[in-house]
């Protein structure tokens, strides 16, 4: 069933979609498992507005050069590669530059950065938060 779903949402987006905008960020599971996440935005010609999303391990270690690669790897993957025209994502180092590498322009997350602002501003340090969150789901 989700392979049929995949195929259905591929040649969707391969009539609709001229140009996509991805989101990606790297994530911990609550097993510990690293994970890079991909969100493929786009306008339709009938101007509504489609999202489709991937989730797949990164056991490597998380460079630029293996960012880049599973970024590629997951659009190739879903027939995006020549219809992406920028990806937003988080501009920690080794998010740097990962979209020019695959010929797409990076954008920074507007949003992440009001957060990171608003945690400085609150006197609030995201690694303890993370720490304390962790230690209260377990």
């Amino acid at each position: 069933m989700a392979a049929k779903r995949r195929c259905e949402i591929q040649e969707t987006m391969q009539t609709d979609a001229t140009a996509v905008a991805v989101t990606t960020d790297i994530w911990m599971s609550l097993a510990n498992d690293p994970y890079i996440s991909l969100t493929a935005r786009y306008i339709t010609p009938a101007w509504t507005m489609r999202t489709t999303l991937a989730n797949t391990l990164i056991d490597e270690w998380h460079t630029q050069v293996n960012i880049t690669d599973h970024l590629s790897e997951n659009t190739s993957d879903w027939r995006l590669s020549e219809k992406v025209v920028s990806v937003v994502h988080d501009k920690a180092a080794n998010m740097r530059d990962c979209g020019s590498h695959n010929g797409w322009i990076d954008v920074d997350c507007s949003a992440h950065k009001i957060h990171l602002s608003v945690m400085a501003a609150m006197g609030i340090d995201k690694v303890s938060v993370s720490h304390y969150i962790s230690h209260k789901i377990s």
